[in-house]
């Protein structure tokens, strides 16, 4: 028994010794992913605004197409393309030959009818005085007053014929009937027109107009003074102000669009007609909690049979952000409202808050529970070949 002791005592010395003991676990290590500051957003309180977007040519919307109201040949034409000019402004004279003649022959004509109509007067009050001596008969008198009538018809024949003529001596002279400036100057000296050739076109800078046609399903919130805003091509930094003007109150009947003009002040005459916009309509507009939308992201809701397959029939699945709590990466359900697309923001209704920090773009692709650091990655340097 005393042996057994001791070789029992030696055994458990020699456990001790050699280490056999029960090893701890060693703790699990958690990898650190770096992002950069590119990578995250805050969760701010911003102002956002929603409502369809819209494009097209600007238009002047005062302009003026001067057409010739006369044939003859153009004399002079001293407005050019880009003057400034004022109602009354000379654009252009035309001469024609003929109104001179037919000055003449109307001048002659209306000479000879108020003589005749003088005339005519006077043999009529004669006949009225020998009528009441009873020196004439009666139907001396009905033939006087026939004369008269037939010489006053003449006379405001002839008198017709001369405001015509007036108005054809006036339309040799061709001046501006808006202020504006020239935009297309499409005749010169020496040219033949006829009566509706157009000769100049004349704009007023002071206001522009963009037509655009919209689905009805768009049309939701927007009516006669509704705020757009808009870029203009050539302007990049500028953001231009303008309003909804007209509705047109028919669809067109193709399309089923609904067509809208929309008016944009232009005092300074910086923009010019033809230049292409790009714009939104305000429909809705607030101050709300938003991130970017690049930070929001749904989840793909797939069948049964093939979970990485869509399922229409499931409708559009749940919205969520990755959201950075105690430098941990979690993935957080969330209630989205109102896209401000010209921000590329997104309003929050629910599920994170205030100064809450997410990731965005590529980096929504890091796993829930990653450890996260945010530093600015060292890069190589630019060389010049």
């Amino acid at each position: 028994m005393r042996r057994a002791i001791i070789y029992l005592t030696i055994l458990l010395l020699g456990c001790s010794t050699a280490g056999c003991r029960r090893e701890e676990p060693e703790p699990e290590t958690v990898p650190i992913v770096v992002v950069e500051p590119e990578d995250i957003a805050v969760a701010r309180v911003t102002e956002l605004s929603a409502g369809p977007q819209i494009s097209g040519s600007l238009e002047p919307e005062v302009e003026a197409s001067i057409l010739s109201e006369i044939s003859g040949t153009v004399t002079t034409a001293p407005a050019l393309e880009g003057e400034r000019v004022s109602v009354g402004t000379l654009l252009a004279e035309i001469a024609e030959p003929a109104l001179a003649e037919r000055r003449r022959s109307i001048e002659t004509a209306i000479a000879a009818a108020e003589l005749a109509a003088e005339n005519a007067r006077r043999d009529l009050e004669r006949m009225r005085t020998l009528a009441a001596a009873g020196a004439v008969a009666r139907r001396e008198i009905e033939t006087a007053q026939n004369v008269l009538a037939a010489a006053e018809t003449e006379l405001a024949t002839a008198e017709a014929q001369l405001a015509d003529l007036i108005k054809d001596e006036e339309a040799t002279t061709i001046t501006a009937p808006i202020d504006g400036i020239v935009s297309a100057r499409l005749v010169s000296r020496g040219d033949v027109v006829m009566v509706g050739t157009e000769l100049y076109r004349i704009v007023d800078p002071r206001s522009m107009m963009l037509e655009a046609d919209l689905p009805a399903e768009w049309m939701i919130g927007i009516r006669v003074g509704s705020p757009a805003r808009f870029k203009v091509r050539g302007y990049p930094n500028r953001i231009f102000v303008g309003s909804v003007r007209r509705i047109n109150p028919a669809a067109e009947p193709m399309t089923r669009h609904i067509v809208l003009h929309i008016s944009i002040p232009n005092p300074g005459g910086t923009l010019i007609a033809g230049l292409f916009a790009e714009g939104w309509i305000t429909t809705t507009a607030r101050e709300t909690l938003a991130v970017p939308t690049d930070a929001v992201r749904r989840e793909r809701r797939g069948n049964a049979e093939d979970p990485a397959r869509e399922d229409p029939a499931l409708g559009e699945g749940r919205e969520y952000t990755m959201r950075i709590r105690s430098g941990t990466v979690e993935k957080v359900w969330v209630k989205t409202g109102i896209r401000d697309e010209r921000r590329e923001l997104v309003e929050i209704v629910s599920g994170i808050q205030k100064g809450d920090t997410v990731l965005v773009g590529p980096a929504m692709e890091i796993e829930p529970g990653a450890a996260i650091r945010v530093e600015r990655l060292a890069r190589p340097p630019n060389r010049v070949q």
